[in-house]
């Protein structure tokens, strides 16, 4: 079993979804890590709560209890919420998950009491405060959304949900990688709601669209919940200020920067370490253990 789990910040809490679901049979390993999976909410958990130190909300599902119990004795500013989903179809339930995180945006944006939101991907560390992207998403005087502009594209062919096209010059380009979405911040203004809904409308139409697919296809939906921020993204992006997360808040091998100069990729200067399929790079991997013991020191 493969797990997977989303973080998501809001104002003084910390929201954190976390899904599990079957990749190749019941062996609770990453397929390209060959690791323990679960080490990696322990991780995720311990770098939040050591260098961005919030009340944490963790949303988990499909989790046994005795695993709740612990994680509720290690953490006393942890608020757990618990839901079993059936797993019937592995591969829809798997799209499924991936997408979760619009709804619980959506959700948080609902409350007007919420100012911002933060969504963090599962395989990062968190080595920083983040307090002054924070800030930067808190005093924005406009709609403001903070994402990864992963890969360049120059002009939109077709805008149709299910025939969506790009191209950066003569050259077509897969709209499923464009934007990297492992991390977002927004604040919550109406436009922005706006966008959520219209991404999770988009994902609805993907999840049931004969164009879904599990493999890696220009021409297919691979990764809906990327896909759908980009075709919701050239509806709003003269609406909405989509500024470019900075390197330092998604730090990961596929930014072409980081291919150009691979000196930065696992920078000790950035914020957030982005881990996709670099498990056993030597950098990360020490950042890695060091978490992991400082949350196993408790014999959790």
């Amino acid at each position: 079993m493969l797990l997977k789990y989303i973080f998501i910040y809001q104002i003084n809490y910390i929201y954190i979804y976390i899904y599990m679901f079957l990749i190749i049979s019941s062996n609770n390993y990453s397929e390209y890590t060959k690791k323990n999976y679960s080490d990696f909410l322990k991780v995720s958990l311990q770098s939040l709560y050591i260098n961005s130190k919030n009340s944490i909300t963790l949303y988990l599902v499909n989790f046994n209890k005795d695993f709740i119990n612990k994680i509720k004795k290690k953490y006393e500013n942890i608020t757990i919420i618990s839901e079993k989903i059936p797993e019937d179809n592995k591969e829809y339930f798997r799209h499924q998950m991936m997408c979760a995180r619009y709804k619980m945006i959506n959700s948080i944006l609902e409350n007007p009491n919420n100012k911002w939101c933060i969504y963090i991907d599962s395989d990062m560390i968190i080595r920083k405060n983040l307090s002054n992207l924070i800030n930067n998403i808190k005093n924005s005087h406009k709609s403001t959304i903070f994402v990864q502009h992963q890969r360049k594209f120059s002009k939109i062919v077709n805008s149709d949900i299910l025939n969506f096209k790009i191209m950066n010059g003569n050259r077509e380009r897969d709209p499923n990688i464009i934007m990297n979405t492992g991390f977002i911040g927004l604040n919550n203004t109406n436009e922005n709601k706006l966008f959520i809904k219209d991404v999770i409308k988009n994902i609805g139409i993907s999840l049931n669209s004969d164009k879904l697919s599990t493999k890696a296809d220009i021409n297919k939906i691979w990764l809906p919940d990327q896909y759908s921020f980009l075709v919701s993204y050239a509806k709003f992006k003269n609406i909405i200020s989509f500024s470019k997360l900075d390197i330092t808040y998604n730090n990961h091998a596929d930014v072409i920067s980081v291919k150009m100069n691979k000196e930065l990729l696992f920078n000790n200067k950035f914020h957030v370490w982005h881990c996709i399929t670099l498990f056993n790079h030597p950098k990360f991997k020490k950042e890695f253990d060091y978490y992991l013991e400082e949350f196993n020191k408790h014999n959790i």
